[in-house]
């Protein structure tokens, strides 16, 4: 699964793509995959 990653406080200079493992979900729960999304620097 890929993330992206603020790897230090500031810019979107510090935001980093990182490969990681898929979480292990309880029998409760389940994984939603996102399509898209948008950045807000007001957020």
């Amino acid at each position: 699964m890929k993330t992206i990653t603020l790897i230090n406080f500031g810019g979107v200079e510090n935001f980093e793509l990182v490969e990681v493992d898929d979480p292990k979900l309880n029998d409760n729960e389940i994984l939603v995959k996102i399509k898209a999304t948008t950045f807000n620097p007001i957020d």
